[in-house]
């Protein structure tokens, strides 16, 4: 249920995560990851949804915490307001050393991308990597062609997807995902197409949030 419930929200897969434990108190939910200790503020949390996500049995997701974070609130102005397009659904987990597989196969041609379509994305200035069958509303961001090799990880910028029926080009309707690492943290931070023209500036104003939520004194696990 709650795997079903995060997939819809997210609209991806989610990576395999670290361990982690959560309480909550009156003010503020105290999540900890590894050596890292959050105080999230109760308006973060999202509405509707439990303040922490808990692993059930047969589920291989860990605890963690789905949150909606206004982009003003990082001291970045959004592309544009309303809907998805002024803020940023977050899920907060444990770090993970998994790296997302589709994108792994679109820069190395493999599996689903063996024949693969590349175009370069004026608009955000990024390359996008189709697999054929999933053109064109299915694809992943890399600031630099596959074909010109390089590393991966350095490259890969998000996965994204647009509505049925539509070419994919018009953003605001672009739905992207984002993986962001603070210390033992992991956030899988989904966005607006838009948004991913101020990318830097979110991920920068993003990671100081976090910094301004973390308790000292978290011993390690």
């Amino acid at each position: 249920m709650i795997k079903v419930l995060v997939i819809i929200v997210l609209s991806f897969s989610l990576l395999g995560c670290n361990q982690s434990g959560a309480e909550t108190s009156n003010d503020d939910m105290e999540l900890k990851f590894g050596r890292t200790k959050l105080s999230i503020p109760q308006k973060y949390i999202l509405p509707g949804f439990p303040s922490s996500i808990a692993p059930k049995e047969g589920l291989d997701v860990d605890d963690g915490a789905l949150i909606e974070v206004p982009i003003v609130d990082l001291g970045v102005a959004p592309q544009s307001r309303g809907g998805l397009s002024d803020k940023l659904i977050v899920l907060i987990s444990g770090f993970s050393n998994q790296v997302n597989p589709g994108a792994l196969s679109a820069w190395n041609g493999t599996g689903l991308f063996d024949d693969r379509i590349i175009e370069f994305d004026d608009q955000v200035k990024l390359y996008r990597v189709y697999p054929k069958a999933g053109y064109p509303i299915v694809w992943q961001y890399f600031k630099a062609s596959p074909i010109e090799g390089g590393d991966f990880l350095s490259n890969w910028v998000s996965s994204c997807t647009a509505p049925p029926g539509t070419d994919g080009k018009s953003l605001p309707k672009v739905k992207c995902q984002v993986v962001s690492r603070y210390k033992t943290v992991e956030s899988q931070i989904t966005l607006t197409g838009e948004n991913i023209k101020i990318l830097d500036s979110i991920n920068e104003g993003y990671r100081s949030l976090l910094s301004s939520w973390e308790k000292p004194g978290a011993p390690p696990n």
